[in-house]
């Protein structure tokens, strides 16, 4: 697994690009996690990045907090951009509990139009894989980071 860092050192155009797909001006992006009963499950989610870590947020009785408790896999895939591109991650999320979690979500409640509250569960999303469609004229532009050892 690694960071959105790792990543954005390794593939840094394909960071920008998705970091813009996953801003929040493009609307939500929306999180795959597994059930309880092994049913892919999809949630819309306002992702973020901070201190080179990609986190989301997610009220504390959510089943999205139970899913990604019980089994941790997830996929994030960005709202489709202009021309149809798409920008996706998976890999597995991290609860975080101490006053860092607390400082970045601080940090994007101050920058954020969406009112977060503060008694949400922090999820670092640490990425296996990224992929991304870029389409320009003809066929799209398919791109795949795999984390190393992923």
């Amino acid at each position: 697994m690694a960071t959105w860092a790792q990543f954005a050192a390794a593939e840094p155009e394909l960071a920008v690009y998705g970091r813009e797909l996953l801003r929040e001006e493009q609307g939500y992006a929306f999180l795959a996690t597994v059930s309880p009963g092994g049913a892919p499950r999809v949630h819309p989610v306002v992702p973020f990045v901070a201190d080179g870590t990609l986190l989301v947020s997610i009220a504390v009785n959510s089943p999205k907090t139970r899913d990604l408790r019980a089994e941790p896999r997830y996929m994030l895939h960005a709202t489709v951009g202009d021309n149809d591109t798409e920008f996706a991650v998976r890999g597995c999320a991290r609860e975080i509990f101490d006053d860092t979690g607390t400082k970045w979500l601080r940090a994007h409640r101050e920058l954020n139009v969406i009112d977060i509250p503060l008694e949400t569960v922090l999820f670092a999303l640490e990425i296996d894989r990224v992929d991304a469609a870029i389409w320009d004229d003809g066929p799209p532009h398919r791109q795949t980071w795999r984390a190393p050892n992923g």
